[in-house]
């Protein structure tokens, strides 16, 4: 990529059942001394791909983000919503593709997004990222994720894309829908339709199938990561994820 992305990294997520600590978001969680927030604002910053970061989370992460020199930009209720809030920050930046990237992944370093990165077809309008159980649990043993299983292998996503902003920006609902269901396997198939049903429930479903289902409905050109760095599909909901991450830690 020649031209520099706008980042959006979202930093809304709670913590589940945190109690009220860390003010129940998850970038405010430490790793390796630092805020999860703090670890992507860097891997941000320090990927030769990116320009400006814009960072849209709740009042308490301001003051580290703009310490970091990012733009902070103020949470709305729902993860689309948040999305919207950046896609807008980064149109009015003159940016025509943004990569997004959240901010609970405690092992994500530069060279992970910048090798996801440079594996981005030219031509796609949206870009994403998985990779198979067996690649991930051969990084990170003993640790749990959510996988789709599929005719080609079970699959955990990457908490990382790239889409043309515009583009983006039309296909928003259909979006949500799929965004609120990213962690859960039928509501995705309730959205991608019958025929993705079907083929599901005799075992034919693939991820070339669900790619060129989400081509249609949203009439983007799509491409997927199938080999994804597993530091950005590891990604902590909880104070015990934290802590499996830590005895995980290479």
């Amino acid at each position: 990529m020649t031209t520099p992305l706008c980042a959006i990294l979202l930093a809304g997520g709670r913590i589940m059942g945190s109690g009220g600590k860390y003010g129940g978001i998850k970038a405010n969680l430490t790793f390796g001394g630092i805020t999860l927030l703090a670890r992507a604002m860097a891997t941000a910053r320090d990927c030769p791909a990116v320009g400006a970061i814009g960072v849209v989370g709740p009042p308490d992460v301001r003051t580290e983000v703009e310490r970091a020199d990012n733009e902070w930009l103020s949470a709305a209720s729902t993860g689309t919503e948040n999305l919207a809030i950046g896609l807008q920050w980064a149109q009015r930046k003159g940016s025509r593709r943004v990569v997004v990237l959240t901010t609970d992944l405690p092992f994500v370093a530069p060279e992970h997004l910048t090798a996801f990165l440079d594996r981005m077809p030219a031509d796609a309008q949206a870009y994403g990222g998985a990779l198979t159980k067996e690649a991930y649990e051969a990084r990170f043993p003993g640790t749990n994720n959510t996988y789709t299983r599929l005719a080609d292998g079970q699959w955990a996503p990457a908490c990382a894309y790239v889409a043309d902003v515009a583009a983006l920006l039309a296909a928003l609902p259909i979006i949500e829908r799929i965004f609120e269901g990213r962690k859960n396997p039928l509501k995705i198939v309730s959205v991608l339709g019958f025929g993705v049903l079907l083929r599901m429930l005799t075992g034919r479903l693939t991820t070339t199938d669900i790619l060129g289902r989400v081509e249609q409905i949203t009439e983007l050109r799509c491409a997927m990561d199938a080999h994804a760095p597993p530091e950005l599909a590891a990604d902590v909901d909880t104070e015990e994820d934290l802590e499996c991450a830590r005895r995980a830690e290479p």
